[in-house]
């Protein structure tokens, strides 16, 4: 999206506005969003939007990296790494809302990763939430937060993502690894740069910009 794409859809008063400014620019993502239209203005919940592009991303990426070659093999697994980490976060969030029945749940669950539904169903669930926590474990998400903190967990998560992107920088050198391990290590550099800028201007201590900045 270039500038005058991006100042028209920030311009919009609205999430219909916003959709529509998308659709008119013959945006991929317009699609997604324009379906899931009609189910946020019944509930006001921002949520369900961005489970639908997450659904989009998710089918299309595994749709163009079906195959057995190093780079499709490396997109495709974290591509699966990040269902995982949506699916992880997710089912936490939903420990909150007590009224929904496991079909309910299963809405939000988006399939592609290696999580299963069962592990999905265990982690909505505060009474086996430990079960689904040592199935995250096991593929690769070194969590050692408190479910009660929900900031410091979904902190762990994005790190260890962050950190399985980076990772790549040391595998194979012509491969698509190290395009992706650079693009994760300007990606973290920006955020970082944004946060001690906005601890400067907001006057926040060093001590708290600090441990939110992701050192990797």
């Amino acid at each position: 999206m270039n500038e005058p794409a991006l100042k028209e859809v920030a311009g919009q008063s609205d999430v219909a506005g916003v959709v529509g400014a998308l659709g008119g620019l013959d945006y991929p993502l317009a699609l997604p969003l324009a379906e899931g239209l009609a189910a946020y203005r019944e509930s006001g919940d921002l949520l369900g939007l961005e489970l639908r592009l997450e659904r989009f991303y998710a089918a299309y990426g595994l749709r163009i990296a079906p195959g057995r070659g190093h780079d499709e093999q490396v997109v495709r697994g974290l591509l699966q790494y990040q269902l995982d980490a949506t699916n992880v976060k997710t089912a936490v969030k939903l420990q909150r809302v007590e009224s929904l029945s496991r079909e309910d749940k299963l809405k939000f669950f988006i399939p592609g990763g290696r999580l299963t539904e069962y592990a999905f169903l265990e982690l909505t669930d505060r009474a086996t939430a430990e079960q689904g926590l040592h199935a995250a474990r096991v593929l690769g998400f070194p969590l050692r937060a408190a479910l009660d903190d929900p900031a410091a967990f979904e902190r762990e998560i994005d790190v260890a993502l962050l950190r399985a992107q980076i990772a790549l920088y040391l595998q194979d050198p012509l491969g698509i690894d190290v395009v992706i391990a650079y693009l994760a290590m300007k990606y973290n550099e920006v955020v970082n740069l944004r946060l001690i800028a906005r601890g400067k201007a907001l006057g926040i201590p060093r001590d708290r910009v600090r441990k939110e900045m992701a050192v990797v």
